[in-house]
């Protein structure tokens, strides 16, 4: 009878629950997600395809890319909004962006938004397979971005067909470069051959990233002038108030180490129009006679990627019919550029300037003078090997170049690059941590067993003679064994936060501009959650100016991610918000175990004090030897001093003493300095060097790490590898600290300055980040972001530094 009665109500509560699930299945959203594409457009030859067979769009692993969103509004809606992305880090932790969507409330039902059309482009760094694209009401800054109300559905990508890190992408915008390819087989033995080269294509000046870290994906990026697409692309970009923020990005990547190939030959009137880009070319467009019409031209290029002096000969542009197009240049107040095509000790007949190569900020910028996306060059018969020698001569050396080693790891992991993998390990290397070896550990196991077994059961069985006491001894035995556990780990480990951090300085007088790279590693007494910011100290960044981005160091793992996994959030100031332009950038809520550790990396810029530069030069070339330098310069660093100094002048490196800060160092290249074997002797003080250490706990000698990081194989990447001719690049994801390229012996415009400085190792935090001659160009946040005018909470534990220093000396005209 009591079935019969519980039977009704149970069905009623069962058709409740299954009512109110098919009405949450069939709940209508105001917006609806049309479709997502992550990466850059792809180009005529996709290497990738999706599922419909449409070409993958091109983003590679382990790296920022932009995602292009397609919205359709199925009504009216007045809230503020915001496009949220949800993936996974290399620990299978969650992590969410958000990009702010424009005010929809006048956008009338049935309307569909295009990538192109909204307000904002989001971007994102995939460290798994996954990732999930969903429409939310936008939540305050600092607050947790998949809280907000979904007023979409989530767009789910299960498998997103990302490319590895050693492909090369070159990036082409406004046009679609038509013949672009590069040689299918060697000529020579010595010819350099791209291994995966693939191209994409941006056409729009609306789907142009509008954070500089959208471009990370591209290798290259080629601004070619002379297509139709000039007064839809080119116009546009460059005098639209509405696209300033992606045209702003796009400076800054250069700025930031981006290489770019500008061609410019019938439309050179245009270009010469534009103040912004002139500035950015390594020689001006004449504007009172932008451009000349040849009938033939000589592509004789220097190899300086080589760093010799050789020539390699491509041919000659002909026009099949009267003549094209080339531009005039006229140089660079103040600014020398490395003439590339032709030699400079070549004279012919039809030899004229034609490429010419300068950096800007960090960055690698090629000018060639005539249409890369015209004829005569797309009738070249030679335009393969002419793009070949652009990829080595304007982009990287080594950077297309694949040996046997396998980009992937387990279930279609990928691996991180070499160089990346060294210092995430460097940091992650706690010596003051006391690693308990598995032996210790199995031991352990074992005893635990035999107490929980044989000897609790023969204890019960032969002297209490109960054996039901096992309910009582048992919890008793496994809350004791977990105790002791507990408090030896702590005994051994501490309780102190440590961290682990190095940093990487570019100094740029040129323009007054400070780049910081930071890696760091945070080893965690206890379990929590951190806001990680990153903030240049007040001595690199004068007022507090500057930007920075901070995310997570490692490589993806490709799992499927896990239902259960914790999560953080990205806090990303979007171009036109009130906050932009702080340091307000970082990660809010990254939850790390009971001693364990969490690498990161930052990279951030800044501006010296201009009534207290920190590089004062007064270098000039001789007139009587114009290849020669003479005078002095002084850095004026907040710290004391640099050791393993280097002076770098046209290809050679200059053994140098200890540079004191404050102090003029007279610039003359005694030859008897010269360092053949530099760069190998640098890179052979990184890694593992193990010296006895006394632990301060224990007593005990222990073994430590004094290697140094691996950063000076970084800044010279392609130049360490010189003589590995089948070696597979290392710095995929680092590239942009990549200066080889500065090398060559035609580079006479600078001299380089590399050195560092004595390392510091655990040591109180806050006063090495608050000592006005401290090594830490830095300073962490880890309770708190670090938003302009708050104050930050002083940091616990103890601090290991590392610092190097790469300076950009100018080297400027003799002054009558």
């Amino acid at each position: 009878m009591r079935i019969e009665n519980r039977m009704p109500r149970f069905a009623l509560a069962l058709a409740a629950a299954l009512t109110l699930l098919g009405s949450a299945a069939g709940q209508s959203y105001p917006i609806k997600i049309k479709s997502v594409k992550i990466g850059f457009p792809h180009g005529p030859n996709p290497t990738q395809r999706d599922d419909d067979q449409t070409g993958s769009y091109v983003c590679k692993a382990n790296t920022w890319a932009p995602v292009y969103v397609e919205l359709q509004v199925e009504r009216k809606e007045k809230r503020d909004l915001a496009i949220v992305l949800e993936t996974t880090d290399p620990d299978d932790l969650g992590t969410s962006v958000a990009v702010p969507l424009q005010n929809l409330s006048d956008v009338e039902p049935g309307t569909i938004l295009s990538a192109a059309e909204l307000a904002f482009l989001p971007c994102v760094r995939i460290g798994g397979r996954e990732l999930t694209v969903t429409v939310r009401e936008r939540e305050p800054a600092g607050a947790n971005p998949t809280g907000g109300r979904q007023v979409a559905e989530p767009k789910r990508l299960s498998y997103v067909r990302s490319r590895d890190t050693s492909t090369y992408v070159v990036l082409s915008l406004g046009s679609r470069l038509p013949g672009f390819e590069v040689p299918a087989e060697p000529k020579a033995k010595d010819d350099y051959r791209p291994a995966k080269v693939e191209q994409a294509v941006i056409d729009n000046p609306f789907l142009l990233p509008d954070r500089w870290y959208g471009y990370d994906g591209a290798d290259l990026v080629v601004l070619a002038t002379g297509s139709a697409s000039v007064p839809n692309f080119l116009t546009p970009l460059f005098t639209n108030p509405q696209h300033k923020p992606r045209l702003d990005a796009l400076v800054e990547w250069i700025r930031r180490g981006g290489r770019v190939v500008v061609s410019v030959g019938s439309n050179a009137g245009i270009v010469a129009s534009f103040p912004l880009l002139q500035e950015i070319l390594p020689m001006q467009v004449r504007k009172d006679a932008p451009n000349e019409q040849v009938k033939n031209l000589l592509l004789e290029w220097v190899l300086a990627a080589n760093n010799t002096t050789k020539t390699k000969q491509h041919g000659t542009l002909i026009a099949k019919t009267g003549t094209f197009s080339v531009a005039n240049f006229a140089p660079q107040p103040g600014r020398g550029a490395r003439q590339i095509v032709p030699p400079v000790d070549t004279v012919r007949e039809n030899a004229r300037l034609a490429v010419v190569q300068a950096p800007y900020g960090l960055g690698r910028v090629t000018l060639v003078g005539f249409d890369l996306d015209r004829s005569p060059f797309l009738d070249h018969p030679e335009k393969a090997q002419v793009w070949e020698q652009i990829l080595r001569e304007c982009g990287s050396e080594r950077a297309t170049q694949s040996g046997n080693k396998n980009n992937y790891g387990n279930y279609g992991g990928v691996v991180e690059d070499e160089l990346a993998t060294d210092i995430r390990q460097h940091t992650d290397s706690f010596a003051s941590v006391p690693v308990i070896s598995f032996g210790w550990v199995a031991v352990f196991i074992v005893l635990y067993t035999l107490l929980i077994g044989p000897v609790e059961y023969f204890v019960l069985k032969k002297v209490f003679k109960r054996l039901e006491l096992t309910w009582i001894t048992f919890p008793i035995i496994v809350l004791t064994v977990s105790a002791i556990a507990y408090f030896s780990a702590y005994a051994l480990k501490g309780s102190d936060m440590k961290v682990n951090k190095v940093d990487l300085l570019d100094i740029d007088p040129a323009t007054n501009r400070i780049y910081g790279h930071t890696w760091f590693t945070v080893f965690s007494p206890r379990i929590d959650t951190y806001k990680v910011g990153v903030e240049p100290s007040e001595r690199w960044a004068a007022g507090g100016q500057g930007s920075s981005l901070v995310d997570w160091a490692g490589a993806g793992s490709g799992r499927k991610s896990s239902f259960f996994r914790r999560s953080y959030f990205y806090q990303l100031a979007q171009p036109g918000d009130a906050t932009a332009g702080t340091f307000s950038d970082g990660l809010v809520n990254v939850p790390i175990q009971v001693w364990s550790t969490k690498a990161f990396a930052a990279d951030w810029s800044g501006q010296s004090d201009r009534q207290a530069p920190l590089v004062a030069s007064e270098l000039n070339h001789p007139p009587a030897k114009p290849d020669d330098v003479v005078g002095t310069f002084t850095l004026n660093l907040p710290f004391p001093e640099l050791q393993d100094v280097y002076l770098i002048y046209a290809g050679e490196a200059y053994k140098w003493d200890a540079i004191t800060s404050g102090v003029p160092v007279n610039a003359y290249l005694d030859r008897s300095k010269l360092e053949p074997d530099w760069l190998r002797k640098l890179s052979s003080l990184s890694g593992f060097v193990n010296q006895p250490n006394v632990n301060p706990r224990s007593g005990t000698a222990t073994k430590v790490s004094t290697g140094l990081a691996p950063i000076f194989a970084a800044m010279f990447h392609d130049e360490a590898q010189r003589n590995e001719d089948t070696a597979a690049p290392r710095n995929a994801t680092l590239r942009r600290l990549d200066q080889s390229w500065r090398l060559s012996t035609l580079h006479r415009d600078e001299i380089l300055v590399i050195g560092r400085v004595p390392i510091v190792r655990d040591q109180p935090a806050e006063d090495l980040m608050t000592d006005p001659a401290s090594p830490s160009p830095t300073k962490l946040w880890l309770r708190d972001l670090p938003v302009s005018g708050k104050k930050r909470e002083p940091q616990q534990g103890t601090l290991q530094q590392e610092t190097f220093v790469r300076v950009y000396v100018p080297v400027k005209p003799f002054k009558k």
